[in-house]
C-alpha cells in the first residue's frame, strides 16, 4: 500500500458526499488538517462507515443474485481497506505511512476483516463462485498476509496474488488489470466483478459488477 498523500487530502475534502454536509464547514473545518482528521475518526467512529458499507453491500448482493453464474465464475478482492482494515495502524500513525512501520504492522498479522466485505464474501461463497486476492502488497509479504485473511475467516480462496519487486513502480491499475488479464489467460476464470476501496481496484471493461467502497484516508492511482 503506497500512499499518494496530496491526493489523499484532496480526496477528503472533495468526496466526503452527504457526511462532508453535516461537518461544520462554516467555521472552515474542511480547509484544516486537524479538522479533516477528526472528522475522518467521527466518520469511521460514529457509525457512517459502517451504514454505507452496508447499503452498499446490500445493493451488491441484490445484483448479484440477478445474474447469471456460469462455470468459473470468479470475484477479485483487493485487500486493504477492502477486506482488511488497517484502521488501527491509520490512527496510531496520525494517519502517516513509511515502510518500517508499515511493514511491522503487517507482521503483525492482526488487522481485522471488514465485516460488510466478509457478508458479500460469504454470499459468493455460497454460490461457489471462486474468489481472487490481489494486492498491492509486495511479495515477501505474501505468507503473512495469508495469514492474517485466515485468522478472520478469509480461508477459503483460488488465488492471492502479491506484486513482485520489478512491479513496485507500476500504478496500481495497470498492476491490477495485466494479473486479472494473465489468469483469464491462464486459469480461464470468468470475472464476473471487483471490489475494492480504490477506483484503480475496478478497472477493466468487461467487469459486471463493480463494488466502490468508501475510504476518506488514501488515495492509490
Amino acid at each position: 500500500m503506497k500512499k499518494s498523500v496530496i491526493s489523499v487530502i484532496f480526496l477528503v475534502v472533495i468526496s466526503f458526499n452527504s457526511f462532508a454536509q453535516s461537518v461544520d464547514s462554516d467555521k472552515g473545518c474542511l480547509q484544516n488538517l486537524d479538522c479533516v482528521k477528526k472528522a475522518i475518526i467521527e466518520y469511521y467512529n460514529k457509525g457512517q462507515y459502517d451504514a454505507e458499507m452496508s447499503g452498499i453491500i446490500n445493493k451488491a448482493i441484490s445484483d448479484l443474485n440477478k445474474m447469471e453464474i456460469k462455470d468459473n465464475s470468479a470475484f477479485v478482492f483487493d485487500i486493504d481497506e477492502t477486506a482488511l482494515s488497517n484502521l488501527e495502524y491509520e490512527y496510531n500513525n496520525d494517519f502517516s505511512w513509511e515502510p518500517g512501520s508499515w511493514n511491522k504492522w503487517l507482521l503483525a498479522a492482526k488487522a481485522p476483516a471488514i465485516k460488510e466485505t466478509k457478508r458479500f464474501y460469504d454470499s459468493l461463497i455460497s454460490k461457489k463462485i471462486k474468489i481472487v486476492f490481489i494486492t498491492g502488497r509486495d511479495f515477501p509479504q505474501e505468507k503473512v498476509t495469508k495469514d492474517n485473511l485466515l485468522k478472520v475467516g478469509f480461508s477459503v480462496y483460488d488465488t492471492l496474488i502479491t506484486r513482485s519487486a520489478q512491479e513496485k513502480s507500476m500504478d496500481a491499475s495497470v498492476y491490477k488489470l495485466n494479473k486479472r488479464k494473465a489468469l483469464e489467460e491462464k486459469k480461464h476464470y470468468y470475472f464476473i466483478g471487483n471490489i475494492g476501496d480504490q477506483l484503480s481496484d475496478l478497472e477493466g471493461d468487461s467487469i459486471q459488477l463493480k463494488i466502490k467502497l468508501p475510504n476518506y484516508i488514501y488515495f492509490i492511482p
